[in-house]
């Protein structure tokens, strides 16, 4: 999947693949080879450079909705390369860097459409919505998008992302859409999958169909096998609301709340959307 890459910290594949490449410009002629066998280190350098992590997701869910009904949604986040899948990983400023994000999509929207990127070195661009914190705002994180020079040469702002799904609450004011962001610390081994679950509260929304997604690594800082699968959407059909609960809705904030993964050994590969599995406790 596209997405602006971030540096991130030397991992024992580049270590590796520095040590492989120092190891052949010194590797024998080809008349030498019958006699000289290279090392154990140089074998087990090669063959780490052929091996990558492949991460896919699949979502599950429920198919239909009505305004202000809590949907649970699931997604199943697997390794099915041959290489660890490092999760862990930070910006230049130190910061987590988000593997796993949740979006609620409108019709005809693209997942790839909500991520805003910080720029990287160079010249950079973004437009400040309220410099002075004159607009009160129940989250007070930054309100940024790109628009206005703000940097050049070698200096890396820091300045956080914005991600919008862009979807709109009838009622007495406009509501953003709803997107979670989920950061998974530690390494997803190959052969293991990790399960992550939301609840996520229908606004009074339009009816027509909308789309939930899941997106694994979605700046693209892993290198991996195959990167087609990093994305997984269940769609939704919305009805139509029911004239009695208007009121009531136009007072509610959509809610996503995301849940505790839970990692578990790989079944047989299968990521189209079914229902969710029903909790014990529910």
């Amino acid at each position: 999947m596209t997405g602006a890459s971030r540096p991130c910290a030397i991992t024992a594949a580049v270590l590796t693949a520095a040590f492989t490449a120092a190891a052949d410009a010194q590797a024998p002629e080809a008349g030498e080879l019958q006699r000289t066998l290279p090392g154990p280190q140089v074998l087990q350098g090669r063959l780490a450079l052929e091996t990558r992590p492949d991460l896919a997701i699949g979502v599950r869910g429920p198919e239909t909705a009505a305004p202000g009904e809590t949907l649970r949604f699931e997604a199943e986040l697997r390794n099915l390369g041959d290489a660890p899948a490092d999760l862990d990983q930070r910006d230049e400023s130190g910061d987590p860097v988000p593997m796993v994000q949740w979006a609620v999509l409108k019709p005809g929207q693209d997942l790839n459409d909500l991520f805003v990127a910080r720029p990287g070195e160079g010249v950079g661009n973004f437009l400040d919505t309220d410099p002075d914190d004159a607009e009160p705002a129940q989250r007070q994180t930054p309100r940024t998008d790109f628009g206005s020079i703000i940097g050049e040469g070698l200096d890396r702002p820091d300045i956080g992302e914005r991600l919008a799904a862009g979807l709109l609450r009838e009622g007495a004011a406009a509501e953003e859409g709803i997107i979670a962001t989920e950061t998974m610390l530690g390494v997803l081994e190959p052969g293991r999958s990790l399960r992550l679950r939301v609840s996520y509260r229908v606004p009074a929304e339009p009816p027509g169909t909308y789309r939930i997604c899941a997106a694994v690594d979605p700046e693209a800082v892993i290198a991996e096998a195959d990167e087609s699968r990093n994305i997984g959407c269940v769609e939704i059909h919305v009805s139509v609301r029911p004239d009695e609960a208007q009121a009531d809705l136009e007072t509610r904030d959509p809610l996503m709340q995301i849940e505790a993964p839970v990692a578990r050994d790989l079944p047989a590969p299968d990521l189209r959307p079914v229902q969710p599995e029903e909790d014990p406790q529910d």
